[in-house]
């Protein structure tokens, strides 16, 4: 959507029913022949997480879905688990995960961002339901001075969300099998609240801006976890024939030419959980 076409959506009060509409069955459907690409990269994220999930060996696995924005990703995994929470800080997209999937047992929507404490935090909109809002202001600077993929507009709307910490999500919910973290440059201080491994998880990596966090995190995982081993996928496709050590990934990702990937951690207690593909 064009920022001006958005901003008038905004302006009018109309944006809520144009993003109902964006999730009916009528539009998904025309997306196919109206939005090709879009309808692609959406199918073959399906695709990437199924191929992950798949082996799992219990149908009530506990998933965390950190970032769920539009909640495609939830829907996935729902597929596989009849135990998913869902966290999502932006009250919009918050409208849309509770529209899509009313209220159901399966799964926990949480409307609230996962950080490093539970202090709150300022979030940032780039603009109202967008993938690129962020708590992160190194992510705002990039992406506002267009060092990172094109220049973006970030509204002047920001606001003071909650923030809880993996560790008491998990005292709460009880440890999850499978941990996706999609938050746009927070992917650090995420972990930073996390103090015991979990067999599958799936973190966003923006490159070359955020190598240094991502570095820091597989090293924070390798101290969670001295046996867990990576992968990493580029537009839903894993790049790596095998896993590797965090050795070995920290220099291929150095060498990286991807803007944006997708790095897969399996840990010890992998195979205890899923079977072997």
């Amino acid at each position: 959507m064009s920022y001006l076409k958005q901003y008038i959506l905004h302006k009018t009060g109309l944006l809520t029913f144009y993003n109902y509409w964006l999730f009916s069955g009528l539009h998904l459907f025309l997306m196919k022949w109206k939005n090709r690409s879009q309808w692609e990269e959406i199918k073959n994220e399906d695709l990437f997480y199924s191929g992950l999930l798949s082996p799992l060996k219990k149908s009530d696995a506990l998933i965390f879905d950190i970032g769920a924005n539009y909640g495609w990703t939830t829907l996935t995994f729902l597929k596989f688990s009849s135990q998913v929470i869902a966290y999502e800080p932006d009250i919009n997209n918050l409208k849309i995960l509770r529209y899509r999937f009313g209220d159901t047992n399966r799964l926990v929507i949480e409307a609230k961002a996962i950080s490093n404490n539970i202090d709150g935090a300022v979030f940032y909109q780039n603009r109202n339901n967008s993938a690129l809002n962020t708590l992160s202001l190194k992510w705002v600077d990039a992406l506002t001075n267009g060092v990172y993929r094109e220049k973006k507009i970030f509204t002047s709307e920001k606001y003071k969300v909650e923030t809880s910490t993996l560790d008491i999500e998990m005292r709460k919910y009880g440890k999850p099998v499978f941990l996706k973290v999609d938050v746009e440059g927070h992917e650090y201080s995420v972990f930073e609240g996390l103090h015991s491994s979990i067999p599958l998880v799936v973190f966003e990596a923006n490159l070359p801006e955020f190598v240094d966090e991502t570095l820091s995190i597989l090293e924070y995982i390798k101290n969670l976890d001295q046996n867990c081993s990576f992968n990493f996928a580029y537009n839903y496709n894993l790049q790596l024939k095998e896993y590797v050590n965090t050795d070995v990934l920290a220099l291929k990702l150095k060498e990286c030419n991807f803007s944006s990937i997708d790095i897969i951690c399996r840990m010890s207690s992998y195979s205890n959980h899923f079977n072997d593909v």
